[in-house]
Formats: C-alpha cells, structure tokens, sequence
C-alpha cells in the first residue's frame, strides 16, 4: 500500500473491515512480508565515499546515500543503521566490477517491472545463471556475474528520507516502510469509519527501542502532513498536532511501569507486547472507552499468549464483538503483488511456513525436537534473574560451540541454584562473524567478567585444537564434554518438562534471543536449505547455540539430581490446586519465585 500522504492511502478489500470495525480491541493476524536489509559488511554508497554498515554502525550519526528518482542518482539523507530482529536467508550478488552485496531473501530491489523481493526472482534465473538477471535495474553498465547462497545472517536497516531506496554495487534498493494509517486517522480526527475526540491521546508500542525510534518515528513524519505537526519533543518521544492531540512513542524494552500514567484514547501495539505491557495499555483506554489494537505475525505459534487469552476464546464464542474482533489477512489479499508469485512461493514453504507467513495463523512448527519448550514457562525477564545473583559457590559453566566458515560461535553462562536445583540460563555470547579464537576468548571474558573469575568453558570433545589455544588465555580454563547428541537433548527435555509442582528445571533470560529463537526452531526433517541432517534426523540449521547449551549442560556439576516427591494420591482436583498454591507461596517467601513469575489472567 502506498505511503505518502494519509488523504492518499486507499486500503485493500481485507483491510477495510479492520477500519470499519467498531469493537472496541482489534487483533490483526498478518502473513505480511517484512522488508529484511543488508549484512554487516555490505558497502553503501555514501557521499562521502563507499562505507560498510558495520563502520555507518560505529559512527553512530546520520548520513547521506546516492538514491534513485526513476532517472538518475540523487543525495537523500539516512538514519543511523539499526538490527533487524532474528536472522535471515541471505544471497551475496556479486557484479562485473568486483563490487558485492549481501541482501536477504525478503528484502526488496528495483526490477523492470518494479520492486520484487529478492527471493522471489531466485527461480527466474538461478544461481548459476547471472545472465538472466537482466530483470534488475542494474546502474553504469554493470551487471550481475554471481548470485550465492551464505549462511543465515543478522541483517540491518535504515531510513531514507523521500525517496526510500539507495544504491549499493550499482543496485538500488528499496527502504521499506510499513503503514500506521490508522493511529493517523486516529491522531487527526477525521477516521472515515469510527468517531474520534479532538482532541485525542495514543501510543504507539513498539517491541523495542530501535524500532520505535528508527521505523515508526520517521513513519509519522512520512504519513502525517507535516503542516498538522506543531511540535515534536525527541526525549519525550511524543507528537503533538495542531489540534491538540498526541502521539506517544513506547516501547516494550522499558518495563511495564513505563506504561502508567494518564488516560489514552487509544493504543496501537506493533506486534505482540509482553502480556504485562498489554495490561497496563489497556488499563489507559478504560476510563475513556478507548480503543487498542495490535498488529501481529504470529510467529511464536500457539505459544503466544494472545492465542489462548484472545484467539481461543474468540472462537468459541466467549469473547465477542464489540468487545474483541480478530482479522485474519493473508499474503493473497495484498493486491500488489503478483497471484502467480505467491503461488509460487507457497509450493516452497512447509505447511506451517505457509500457516504463518501466508495467511498470519497460528502453527506450532512441525517436527519440533523439542516441544516442552515454552516462552510463558521458561523464559523470564532478566530482572527477575538479578535479584538472585549466584555467590562463587554456585556450580557455573559455559557452554559454547565454536563456529568456523559461516558458522556462528555461541557461548552461554550457566549457573545452578543449588537450593532448588534449578538451572539459570543468564547470559549470551553469540557471533556470527568467523573470528580468530583469540578474539573470542577476549569477546567472551568481557561479555561474561565476573569478580571471582570466568567459569569453566565446556567444548565439544572434538575441538581439541580450540581448546588448547583457550587455555593459553590468562583467566580462562577449558574442558571438553561429551558431545552425544541424543542424550543431550534428553537432558535438555527433562529440564524442560515441569515437575509434579508445575516446576521447570531451567530458566532462560530473555536476553539470550538467539538461543530462545532456535529452542523453538530446532527440527527433525528430511531436507532444509542448504543444510544437512545428523544421524537422528535432526536438520542441520539453527542449532549452534543449541549446541552451545548441551555441551554446558554436560558439565557434572549441571546435572540434574533425582528429587523423590510424595504423590498426590487420593487427593481430588481441589485439594491439588491447593497443594499446589501452597507450595508455590512457600517458594515466594523464601525468595527462590518472584511474584511475576505467576501473572495472572487479565483478560
């Protein structure tokens, strides 16, 4: 849909019914395609000479690109580069003149017949066919001489202003931006559909800073005409329009408490807020009837919990309009991009690939090795794991899994309460980069310094020559562990699975994103792209850090010990429920649960 002005805006036959709805939450299930960037060693073409993200990254300042107009090369300014979240599919082109880029598989480049997205011009040409990529738009007679597959990326983005695209290795690239028409419409006053208050007041919640700042910011610049904006306040993050109303700013990194205060008309959040965040958004629309909405892919499946506190019960029945209404919007009803395309497409993704990326619904991902795993039971705020840090006494280890080539080098710190015998996940090292083992020792002491010294570092019993260079390190000692692979994933369930108590044997911070990312994509399969599968079937790919994880969890000192619990027997469904709070209230008191870690229902 075009972005420009908000009078110029005209949405799709799906989008419409989310505008006209008059229920007061709106959830919106999109298989949306969201533009991913570049590598970090990318070089773009700056006015002040050729510069990689990485060293844009470093200079921390806005700067200016070569962009395109239709006709010829023009200077737009650009933002400071920011993270993509997760990692993505990624190609290295390379053209005549030694020049190269690195793009994902979703992100954008301009073509004869417009912009497409890279992955899906793939088929047309092949990549051992650099001759028929004459569908690019290819700048000062250069031309495409290889296409390659690398391994899956961190990717990075930036905005570029009026003109959103730039050019890099004689490409142009697209800078893609995603619509918040409705907080607009909202913001102004003049919704077509729903009736607003002038003034009014809303939030839109981003998951994390970067986002807030470096996508949606410039979005409202780019919507909103800029004669209706008096008055912009950067450390406030807030807009306010000339008649009166605002737009708030928020992201969900700050906690939850930044989310009280006053009354809010209404309240947009771009994908799905911790469940916390959510509550207190929709404790600021009560006193006023206010509005929220949220707008979401849902790739965590089922294991979000707007599926079981929205999706379920907005099923069956229990939760209706006007109180809640759910959209379902698909890939098919984009009206931009080609029927035949996605088709094609389709016939390469798997049946939850399709679920989710096509038509936005929620899927748990098939063969999943491990399906204990739950975000809701497993992964806490890394807050709650500093209230309780471990003293030099607590059993501690490293895992880590070197990478060479175009595998990553993952690294996670250990500890085990040894009290309640649970194991805490409480810090990620994670490099995607082939760096020297030197290096990553050095990375790895800064990123795990402790005053009682770094722990043990635990490797795969093959990496012997890894090993011998780490313990030339002056503060590091390295062991190696059995690498079985099947007995460490047995490991890994049975900390995962709960206990009699409705007690996990491992907790994770919600900082080790990576690691988190993978315990939910880690699967059995018969083929993945560009990846093998191990003995037992398991595919090849996202399962560095998982690796990490095992060889850590092999360290003596991490195993889980035998804990004999007296049945429940004879006790009925009342009586457990209440052995059960028992229990859980006499962990609170002795400090080993933080109160948050049992949230309860809110809707």
């Amino acid at each position: 849909m075009p972005i420009g002005n908000v009078n110029t805006y005209q949405p799709f036959p799906q989008q419409a019914p989310f505008h006209r709805s008059q229920s007061r939450v709106r959830l919106v299930l999109g298989g949306n395609r969201s533009s991913k960037c570049v590598t970090i060693d990318t070089v773009i073409d700056t006015l002040a000479g050729k510069r990689t993200i990485a060293q844009l990254l470093d200079a921390g300042e806005p700067f200016k690109v070569w962009a395109w107009d239709g006709e010829k090369r023009v200077e737009a300014a650009a933002s400071v580069p920011f993270k993509k979240p997760g990692l993505h599919q990624c190609y290295r082109v390379t053209m005549a003149d030694g020049q190269w880029c690195q793009v994902a598989d979703a992100h954008r480049l301009l073509t004869d017949g417009g912009w497409r997205y890279f992955d899906e011009l793939l088929p047309t040409f092949g990549l051992a066919s650099p001759e028929r990529t004459s569908a690019f738009v290819v700048l000062g007679g250069n031309r495409i001489v290889s296409v390659e597959t690398i391994a899956a990326q961190e990717v990075y983005d930036f905005t570029v202003e009026k003109y959103h695209n730039y050019i890099a290795a004689d490409l142009v690239h697209h800078n893609t931006s995603t619509g918040v028409m409705e907080d607009s419409w909202c913001a102004l006053g003049f919704h077509p559909y729903r009736k607003m208050p002038v003034p009014n007041h809303g939030w839109i919640v981003s998951l994390d800073h970067v986002m807030s700042e470096q996508v949606i910011e410039p979005l409202i610049w780019e919507v909103i005409p800029k004669d209706f904006i008096k008055d912009w306040e950067p450390r406030k993050r807030i807009f306010t329009l000339f008649n009166g109303s605002t737009i708030g700013l928020k992201s969900c990194d700050s906690g939850f408490e930044k989310f009280g205060g006053t009354s809010r008309n209404w309240v947009h959040f771009d994908e799905s807020p911790d469940p916390e965040v959510y509550r207190e958004g929709m404790m600021r629309t009560l006193d006023c009837h206010g509005d929220v909405w949220l707008t979401m892919t849902p790739t965590h499946g089922t294991d979000d919990w707007t599926y079981e506190k929205m999706y379920l019960p907005y099923l069956s029945g229990d939760i209706q309009p006007p109180e809640l209404e759910i959209f379902e919007m698909s890939t098919e009803g984009n009206l931009s991009i080609d029927p035949a395309e996605i088709a094609r497409i389709s016939r390469g993704l798997s049946e939850w690939e399709r679920k989710v990326r096509l038509f936005g619904q929620y899927a748990t991902p098939e063969g999943v090795v491990l399906p204990e795993f739950s975000e809701k039971k497993h992964v806490v705020d890394d807050w709650v794991l500093a209230e309780s840090p471990p003293s030099a006494d607590w059993p501690q280890v490293i895992g880590m899994d070197f990478g060479s080539g175009n595998h990553a080098t993952a690294a996670y710190w250990l500890t085990k309460n040894p009290r309640i015998g649970i194991i805490d996940c409480r810090g990620e090292y994670y490099e995607p980069k082939g760096l020297a083992i030197l290096m990553h020792a050095q990375k790895i002491r800064q990123r795990f310094k402790m005053d009682y010294g770094l722990p043990l570092i635990r490797l795969d019993r093959t990496a012997q020559q890894v090993r011998l260079e780490l313990n030339g390190v002056p503060g590091i000692r390295v062991a190696l562990s059995d690498s079985d692979r099947t007995s460490g994933i047995s490991t890994i369930r049975e900390l995962l699975a709960e206990d009699a108590n409705g007690n996990v044997g491992i907790r994770f911070a919600r900082s080790c994103r990576h690691l988190i990312q993978d315990l939910q994509r880690y699967r059995f399969g018969t083929s993945g792209r560009g990846a093998g599968r191990t003995a037992d079937g398991i595919l090849k790919v996202n399962d560095d850090t998982v690796d990490a994880l095992r060889y850590g969890l092999k360290d003596p000192n991490m195993q889980r010990k035998l804990i004999l619990r007296l049945p429940m027997l004879g006790l009925n469904a009342e009586q457990r429920e209440a052995h059960r709070m028992s229990a859980m209230f006499a962990k609170l008191k002795r400090g080993e649960r933080s109160i948050r870690d049992n949230w309860s229902d809110f809707a």
